[in-house]
């Protein structure tokens, strides 16, 4: 406690109200025994430091920076030989005094326990935070190597544009009119916990922390660094379009206005000054991004040449991308992410000619170019018109994808799984798929075959020689209010692979085609125990020129039609050698080897 000439201290520097307070764990050990209590930050550099005895250490515990219980006061330890460079967080000048002068106010910090507040954020929405919040995480990094910084209930930290945080970590961004808050190598920023604070309504979602941002500006992941239990949410510019509030928008028409402005951020120079919106930027090795919400951007996520990012519960609210992963020349993984129309929820099933509430026009998860040995995991797609694309990669992974289009326009073409270009080696495993135009759109080909990507014609970076695609189980879903044309494959030209098991759920409806679509020219692809359900009569393959037929083999496939009995033949250019040797259980018409001798069963 404090002692009786301490006491006599605190008491006339502060009144004879000041309060007595216990020294803190992090303040023992300190010479001297004069603890003194103020309200704020501001109170403390109003201190007389001139009474201050220089034969003891002298610790004040304060409140607030600007105000009490704002979360930016803490204890701090007067240094009366101290020449640090005051910044106003973890150095303090007292009023008054020159620069040359020593004497300093040091906070006691653990850097795992930071605040914004405590470089001077308010976190009302209102005031920009961004020069307090940069400079936090600078500071902090700069200090103690790694950092953690926490975020509190219900606060909004606006980063309004700036352009010069980025400078000070020499980091490069792809407009020179963009901004950043950059999360140092090793640092977090995290929020009090849950994205969506156990709620599904709009005013259940400011509940929790939110990062408001500037749409030219990003969250900017440096190496090691991470992001957690938050949201980061666009500025409402206060326009006639951009007028982005948390409540939701004020009817279809105006969601639909401000969707296809977020859209239009795609990095042309007529909108947002150039400048793709984006609310989090990977830019370095082994981040993490986990249980955050993003809403009111182009693109939610976006990594181009970093191994290693982790994304977990990633929900975001976008318009052009969702996740976009590109040249990852390693592996990455994506896991538990889900895409809605959170942000327009209010306006529940309303709709027009241009589609409904939910619907988005962009692609919720892109994964090109090099994203080699990706691993996407337990995520869902509702309302984008493509839900998973891959295009130019190896050894990619999609495990338990889920999407529909919701309410998109009618028409628009629509994807829940989309191939493109050389895709390798690549599995997609149980995908269940519902409403779109094309489920699964096998549009990727053979490296000579490939479109090349690169400049000059030449191939682009991800552009292998084989091209290769399994796709096994899960349910494709058809309903009566499909668009018309609509089919569960489609195997574009030259397109290679292998389906097993997949089950066609109720295909059909009033749009009687059949469920795989092969374009001219289809490449070789093998199909095991196609599976339809729901006792729907339709046609399983059309060929769009019947001498491809050859190139589709089908094994152990029902007929949906019901024009024939169940049974395991194989379609395709028959070779002598995998024929059966003896007709022994095999239906009539079968046919079966004898010696050189090709014979049918009768």
């Amino acid at each position: 406690m404090i002692g009786p000439r301490g006491r006599r201290v605190a008491m006339r520097l502060l009144g004879a109200g000041a309060a007595t307070v216990a020294v803190p764990a992090a303040a023992q050990g300190l010479s001297g025994d004069g603890v003194i209590a103020v309200p704020t930050i501001q109170s403390m550099l109003e201190v007389d430091v001139g009474r201050l005895g220089a034969d003891r250490t002298h610790v004040a515990l304060v409140e607030g920076y600007w105000r009490a219980d704002d979360g930016g006061g803490g204890w701090l330890r007067w240094d009366a030989a101290s020449t640090a460079g005051e910044d106003d967080f973890l150095v303090f000048r007292p009023r008054g005094s020159s620069g040359d002068a020593p004497g300093r106010w040091l906070r006691i910090a653990d850097p795992a326990a930071l605040t914004f507040e405590m470089a001077g954020a308010r976190g009302d929405g209102v005031a920009d935070d961004y020069p307090a919040c940069q400079k936090a995480l600078l500071f902090a990094s700069r200090r103690f190597g790694a950092c953690r910084v926490r975020l509190r209930p219900g606060c909004s930290y606006l980063l309004d544009h700036a352009t010069w945080g980025p400078e000070n970590f020499g980091i490069r961004l792809g407009s020179a009119n963009a901004g950043a808050l950059v999360v140092p190598n090793h640092c977090v920023v995290s929020g009090p916990g849950g994205a969506l604070s156990g709620g599904e309504s709009v005013p259940e979602l400011a509940r929790t922390a939110r990062l408001v941002l500037h749409p030219r500006m990003t969250v900017f992941l440096a190496y090691f660094a991470e992001l957690a239990d938050l949201q980061v949410v666009r500025k409402d510019m206060g326009g006639p379009v951009d007028h982005f509030l948390p409540a939701g928008p004020a009817d279809l028409d105006d969601m639909q206005a401000q969707v296809a402005l977020w859209f239009s951020e795609d990095g042309r120079a007529d909108a947002n000054g150039g400048v793709r919106s984006v609310g989090i930027t990977n830019g370095g090795i082994n981040t993490r991004v986990r249980r955050v919400m993003v809403m009111g951007f182009h693109t939610g996520y976006y990594s181009d040449g970093f191994s290693g990012g982790d994304v977990d519960e990633l929900y975001f609210d976008t318009a052009g991308r969702g996740i976009e992963v590109t040249r990852t020349a390693d592996s990455a993984r994506i896991r538990d992410c889900y895409a809605n129309g959170f942000w327009s929820g209010v306006l529940h099933e309303q709709a027009n000619r241009r589609g409904d509430h939910a619907a988005r026009p962009g692609i919720a998860y892109d994964f090109h170019d090099q994203t080699d040995g990706l691993r996407c995991t337990d995520c869902s797609a509702i309302g984008w018109a493509t839900g998973f694309r891959l295009a130019n990669v190896w050894a990619v992974a999609l495990n338990n994808p889920n999407a529909e289009p919701a309410g998109q326009p009618k028409d628009a073409v629509t994807r829940g799984i989309l191939a493109e270009g050389v895709v390798t080696h690549t599995t997609i495993f149980n995908p269940l798929l519902d409403g779109f135009l094309y489920r699964i759109d096998f549009q990727h080909r053979p490296f000579a075959r490939a479109v090349a990507t690169g400049p000059d014609g030449r191939a682009g970076p991800g552009q292998y020689p084989t091209a290769s695609i399994t796709v096994i189980g899960g349910s494709l879903q058809g309903n009566p209010t499909d668009p018309p044309g609509h089919r569960m494959f489609r195997l574009g030209p030259y397109s290679a692979g292998t389906v097993i098991g997949v089950n066609l759920a109720s295909y059909g409806g009033t749009d009687e085609r059949p469920a795989v679509l092969a374009q001219e020219e289809v490449g070789a692809w093998k199909f095991i125990a196609l599976d339809p359900s729901g006792g729907v009569r339709e046609p399983l393959f059309e060929f769009a020129r019947p001498a491809d037929a050859g190139k589709v083999l089908r094994v152990g496939c029902a007929a949906i039609d019901g024009a024939a009995a169940m049974s395991w033949t194989i379609s395709g250019t028959p070779r002598l050698p995998d024929l059966p040797a003896s007709p022994a259980g095999l239906p009539r018409g079968s046919v079966w080897r004898d010696g050189d001798v090709v014979r049918v069963v009768v």
